[in-house]
């Protein structure tokens, strides 16, 4: 995944993020975070700021994903198994997992998550 500064008259992305083993299904920028989901497994969390990467393991491909409307440290995995997680974006738990209720489900739009969901 490469990342572009729109704004520079130099075609030449700033900054390439090479991590993924597979397919990226999904990208959501924040002001200081890009989020992504792959088929290989894993929701990544680039922190722009300070220069890390968070890998999160979801337990099956990743099919797509919405990070919480309010605060963004919660996000709503659909994986390729048919299971819907609720992650915590700043330490990767796995808070809730909901099976039955769909089929490969893809989130957009914000979804209105809480850590008491």
């Amino acid at each position: 995944m490469k990342l572009w500064d729109l704004r520079a008259k130099s075609g030449a992305a700033v900054q390439t993020l090479d991590d993924f083993k597979d397919s990226v299904t999904r990208v959501i920028i924040t002001r200081n975070k890009v989020v992504a989901s792959s088929v290989d497994g894993h929701i990544r969390v680039f922190d722009m700021r300070m220069g890390k990467l968070l890998k999160i393991g979801a337990k099956a491909p990743c099919n797509s994903f919405d990070l919480s409307e309010l605060d963004q440290n919660y996000c709503a995995v659909s994986g390729l198994d048919s299971v819907s997680r609720m992650i915590d974006v700043s330490d990767g738990t796995i808070l809730a997992e909901y099976k039955g209720h769909h089929t490969q489900e893809k989130y957009h739009g914000a979804v209105k998550l809480s850590k008491d969901n």
